[in-house]
């Protein structure tokens, strides 16, 4: 995630993404819109734009093909169309110190993200070993359903098997 926050201004089809998450297309766009409650390219886009709109806010005197740019958008009318979908309002017509009324999810945007989430803050991933520990692993065969799956004896019997060679071991 970091890595497209941060290259955001560069293109990011879905094999791209995927590639760089290490997931084949389809499972990734499924794995990140059960995540994310956002499709991949929509998400793309909504960072953009809210990325466009920091850096008009931040900076008054930047032009929108300058700010298009710098977000990502191939030109300013692909970041015109954007922003008055998200918005409400044209980019070139927003008050660049007012506020901006978020349509999709019915908030005012207060403080402007130059970047969604800052480096080391509470989306970061602290890798750190563990001590070992055993587990059972049992694979079944049989599909969903099955009779012999069904039976509380077939799955009953190896649990009351293994439980007794822990509480015997």
């Amino acid at each position: 995630m970091d890595r497209l926050l941060d290259a955001i201004e560069e293109p990011w089809p879905l094999h791209r993404m995927a590639q760089v998450a290490g997931y084949a297309p389809h499972h990734f766009h499924r794995l990140f819109s059960a995540t994310m409650g956002e499709t991949p390219h929509r998400f793309v886009s909504r960072v953009r734009v809210e990325r466009a709109a920091a850096l008009l806010h931040a900076d008054p005197g930047l032009s929108l093909t300058e700010a298009a740019a710098a977000a990502g958008f191939s030109s300013p009318s692909q970041l015109s169309r954007e922003f008055r979908a998200r918005f409400g309002t044209t980019a070139s017509g927003w008050d660049r110190g007012g506020p901006l009324h978020d349509r999709a999810e019915h908030r005012v945007l207060a403080d402007l993200p130059l970047r969604r989430a800052p480096p080391g803050g509470v989306d970061a991933v602290k890798v750190r070993r563990l001590p070992g520990f055993g587990f059972a692993y049992r694979r079944i065969l049989d599909p969903y359903g099955s009779p012999r799956l069904s039976s509380s004896s077939a799955i009953g019997l190896p649990q009351r098997r293994l439980a007794a060679s822990r509480r015997d071991g």
